[in-house]
């Protein structure tokens, strides 16, 4: 693994001449072609963003894509849209989850989380630099919680637990679970920005 010297302020925002080292990671970590055991042990990706997504992301104030860049192009990065953005791309019902006793509802102060991933052989600590940065610009834009899902079973029983415990100590919490029609399960996770939420009632935390 490369010796990556960490930086904060190597985050900065999406250029078009990213896009294709984005899908060069993305492909780096999709599911359907990465070792399996490679994947118990990294993580992985699962559904993956097509060019025409990521350039969309260009010059749009409810799309958010950061990238970790110390000099020698984007290492890593971070995909998300407001509540409103992502319900308009998905044409999923994000709008409201069923968590076992709890009705979580998704409010307009809320992010949706679509990707987070960085380069084959490049550091964690890259991936914890980008979110920190990113999490303290959300809190500055009055932003109160960030949801997202990460798939933690693939239909071959193939776990995720590394990206469990890693947004775990980021401070996100489970609220839910879900699978699909694919096979994957899928834990839907919250986390409380710094600052977020003193006004509002939320079970979840």
């Amino acid at each position: 693994m490369e010796r990556t010297q960490i930086n904060e302020k190597a985050v900065r925002a999406l250029t078009l001449s990213d896009i294709e080292r984005i899908l060069q990671i993305q492909q780096e970590q999709n599911i359907l072609t990465k070792d399996p055991d490679i994947a118990r042990k990294e993580g992985f990706l699962v559904n993956l963003m097509g060019k025409e997504e990521i350039e969309r992301f260009l010059n749009n104030g409810n799309k958010f894509l950061r990238v970790y860049d110390n000099g020698s192009g984007a290492e890593g990065y971070i995909a998300a849209y407001t509540k409103s953005c992502w319900l308009e791309q998905s044409g999923e019902q994000l709008g409201q989850y069923v968590t076992g006793e709890h009705q979580f509802i998704l409010k307009d102060n809320y992010v949706y989380l679509r990707h987070i991933a960085k380069k084959k052989g490049v550091s964690g600590r890259v991936t914890i630099a980008i979110e920190s940065s990113f999490y303290r610009e959300l809190s500055e834009k009055g932003y109160h919680y960030v949801i997202g899902e990460i798939a933690t079973q693939t239909p071959l029983g193939i776990s995720n637990e590394v990206s469990m415990r890693f947004h775990r100590g980021l401070g996100f919490k489970k609220i839910g679970e879900r699978r699909d029609n694919k096979g994957y399960t899928w834990a839907i996770m919250c986390k409380k920005l710094k600052g977020g939420g003193k006004n509002e009632r939320n079970d979840m935390f």
